[in-house]
């Protein structure tokens, strides 16, 4: 068990931060991580040329001064209780009109091998005004991200038994699935891959003529097949794996489908894609970020993987 891997934790200061750190520290505790960076972002000093700023919560430079000692308190208030529990912990307090951008610098910077944050889930002109700081974090980070939405039931990490793994059969989502493995054969749990058939805009490895036969139980005789083979590619550690294949929107189907097994943990890969190409093509990851009320786990294809944490093999892409 690795005591030199390092756990970055983001806290806000609002009511709901004790329940993400005592998360945390379960986490940490549970895969022997030891060392936490505890980083509190002020948004205090925005840029002359830039609309973006406009669009975000930024505080005056006049209040730099008070709110600097108010978020060093706030910060050793927490450290002093990690501490306590035996865990080395830096506390770093960081100014940046953009939180997400300071985050992922830091987590890159600093090589953190696992970044655990809250997710607000906001939606709609909410969303669109005041961002997701999560969500960037998640796309950009060079290390999985474990997102938490506030006030919802959190199982601990060592009662983990129901895991849910969406999967689109591409190489980008054979690494969730590895480190999926690991988790599961670690706890005992049962892993539901899950593939969900979006009814418009098929690609092709289905069948090309599905707008004319839309014939579920003959998709399900196709599909089958295709996650058996995506199983079957990585068949380390043991653990067990059921299919699940369900029809329409994947985020929804996702969320749902948690929902109804009462699942612990969704691990879910993120192909990481930034500007047009994420404006065009959308990310369901992200849409999953916002919908569920259970941890999210996301893994790129590339950089950290939890290795150090679940396995001494180093992972690589096949």
């Amino acid at each position: 068990m690795l005591t030199n891997a390092k756990l970055l934790l983001p806290v806000e200061r609002n009511e709901t931060t004790p329940d993400l750190v005592a998360f945390a520290h379960a986490f940490a505790r549970e895969y022997g991580i030891n060392q936490f960076h505890l980083v509190h972002v002020l948004p205090i000093n925005p840029p002359v040329s830039s609309l973006e700023p406009m669009l975000q919560a930024t505080l005056p430079m006049s209040d730099a001064h008070v709110l600097s000692e108010e978020s060093e308190v706030f910060l050793s208030g927490i450290a002093k209780d990690l501490h306590k529990a035996g865990l080395e912990v830096r506390q770093t307090l960081l100014f940046d009109w953009d939180v997400a951008n300071a985050l992922i610098r830091y987590a890159n910077e600093m090589e953190i091998d696992l970044v655990v944050m809250g997710t607000h889930g906001r939606k709609g002109i909410s969303r669109l005004l005041m961002g997701s700081v999560a969500e960037k974090v998640v796309r950009e980070a060079n290390c999985p991200v474990l997102t938490v939405r506030p006030n919802t039931h959190l199982v601990k990490p060592e009662l983990i038994r129901q895991i849910v793994v969406p999967t689109d059969l591409s190489k980008h989502a054979k690494m969730a699935f590895k480190v999926a493995r690991h988790l599961a054969a670690r706890h005992g749990a049962t892993i539901h891959l899950l593939h969900v058939v979006k009814e418009e805009g098929l690609p092709p490895f289905y069948d090309p003529y599905w707008s004319y036969n839309q014939d579920k139980e003959a998709m399900h005789s196709k599909i089958y097949p295709l996650l058996s083979k995506f199983t079957e590619e990585v068949q380390v550690p043991s653990a067990r794996v059921d299919y699940v294949i369900r029809f329409g929107t994947p985020e929804t189907e996702i969320a749902d489908f948690a929902h109804q097994i009462n699942a612990d943990l969704i691990v879910i890969p993120t192909h990481g894609l930034t500007g047009l190409a994420h404006f065009l093509m959308g990310s369901v990851t992200e849409k999953v970020l916002r919908s569920s009320n259970i941890p999210v786990l996301t893994i790129k294809s590339f950089g950290k993987h939890l290795s150090p944490l679940l396995t001494t093999e180093s992972y690589t892409e096949e």
